[in-house]
């Protein structure tokens, strides 16, 4: 049976203690089972610890304590000392969690300082900074990039005190009783020194930096792509390509509604539509009961559903985007989209002089009547159970159209030769100037 006897604790501060790598334990100070691992390099197999440690390691009590590493620098790099003490922890349950790297090499001016212990609730402040070839980030065998466990750099004389004590752990007159010596590293979270690399508080500022840039890039991304899309659209009015974009982002006109009023309503029976529901409100259609209007494309809808859709918002098919508009209009609305396109590049006004077809000697003397011509309004609508002249009709769907009406009337400048068949000897003639600004739809 073995009881672990501890000595008179006293506590240790110095200037060129420093913290080298630093893991989430060490922000909580733990007492460990101090072991000397010599140098620590490859050649160091388990008997050398044993050897160099009297045999405490084969004590069953320790065996589920925490443990630190004593190794001496020199003979192999850092990264090899911590990989060989990791290696001979795991294969021998040593539970090393922490390892102490004391310097090879001497300083007269380093200042120890030693107290009985007391919990740390100050650490000591220095008016000049560590020298900088005492510091362990300008060693050269100090490869250390990452590390599972702490790593502290102590300097010789400190860590040499720490091998004697090791050594005396044994009593060949008493070997019942083992002396170990149990250490805990203190450092000031808040004031770190120059060892002190890899803190959770850098990796906190490294997380927050990476994640501020990579929301910095979506933001610039997207705008370069609205940026790229606005250049990439032609002025060329005749590019198929702007055709193309200028269409799609235009807002389609709705259906006439005398076109509307054209579809058939029916009573709703089975077989009499495609669908069985209203794709709009989906309320089921009931026989005998549901007024359904019937579109082209053989779809049917609710009445106050589907009147609104087409008159206000588009003229396809709810279903299948089946175009409910005549091809006639259809054709004759393509081709104003192209005039306004045309016209809209067109910055200058146009004036065009309406003079008469007919030799002004056939023409009656009319006296002209006051009339203000305003191209932008509409002819009133026509009513659906009205018999109209077509050439009538044609004329009012000419006066409705928004941009394009200079772009007709010079259309009829052009043919000198081909008289009107509206304008007869006996009808009189307006002998006006229009002025077609272009305006953007």
């Amino acid at each position: 049976m073995y009881n672990i006897i501890y000595s008179t604790a006293i506590s240790v501060s110095s200037q060129d203690f420093q913290a080298v790598r630093l893991t989430l334990r060490e922000y909580t100070p733990t007492n460990r089972v101090l072991l000397n691992f010599g140098y620590g390099c490859q050649n160091t197999t388990i008997n050398n610890i044993h050897e160099m440690n009297n045999n405490i390691t084969n004590i069953t009590a320790i065996q589920n304590m925490e443990t630190i590493a004593l190794v001496k620098r020199g003979v192999c790099n850092w990264s090899e000392k911590i990989s060989v003490i990791n290696s001979l922890s795991d294969t021998n349950y040593l539970n090393t969690t922490a390892a102490f790297i004391y310097d090879n090499q001497t300083y007269d001016d380093i200042i120890i300082k030693t107290t009985l212990y007391q919990t740390p609730n100050t650490f000591p402040t220095y008016s000049t900074p560590l020298p900088v070839e005492r510091s362990a980030l300008n060693m050269t065998d100090n490869d250390l990039t990452e590390s599972r466990i702490g790593v502290y750099f102590i300097p010789y004389k400190y860590g040499s005190s720490l091998k004697s004590k090791l050594n005396s752990t044994y009593d060949p007159t008493n070997p019942t009783i083992r002396t170990l010596w149990s250490v805990t590293a203190y450092f000031p979270q808040d004031n770190p020194s120059e060892g002190f690399i890899g803190t959770i508080r850098g990796y906190l500022a490294y997380i927050i930096a990476l994640v501020a840039v990579f929301l910095i890039g979506i933001i610039f991304l997207r705008w370069w792509r609205i940026r790229r899309l606005r250049d990439e659209v032609p002025n060329d009015p005749n590019d198929t390509n702007a055709i193309h974009l200028s269409q799609r982002v235009q807002q389609p006109d709705p259906l006439p509604v005398d076109i509307v009023n054209a579809l058939p309503i029916k009573l709703y029976e089975p077989g009499i539509s495609k669908n069985i529901n209203c794709a709009i409100c989906l309320d089921d259609f009931a026989p005998g009961k549901s007024d359904v209007r019937i579109l082209p494309c053989g779809h049917g809808f609710c009445v106050l559903c589907i009147d609104p859709w087409l008159t206000q918002k588009s003229t396809v098919c709810p279903i299948c985007k089946w175009d409910c508009l005549p091809t006639d209009l259809r054709q004759e609305r393509e081709a104003q989209g192209s005039t306004n396109h045309s016209d809209a590049s067109n910055s200058d006004a146009q004036v065009i002089n309406m003079e008469p077809t007919v030799p002004e000697d056939s023409m009656p003397t009319v006296t002209q009547p006051n009339v203000n011509h305003e191209i932008h309004e509409a002819s009133p609508p026509v009513e659906t159970d009205q018999t109209v002249d077509s050439h009538t009709i044609d004329t009012a769907r000419s006066i409705s159209s928004r941009e394009d009406e200079g772009h007709e009337l010079a259309s009829i400048n052009e043919k000198p030769n081909e008289p009107d068949e509206t304008n007869s000897p006996n009808q009189p003639q307006d002998k006006s100037t229009f002025s077609n600004t272009t305006t953007q739809p």
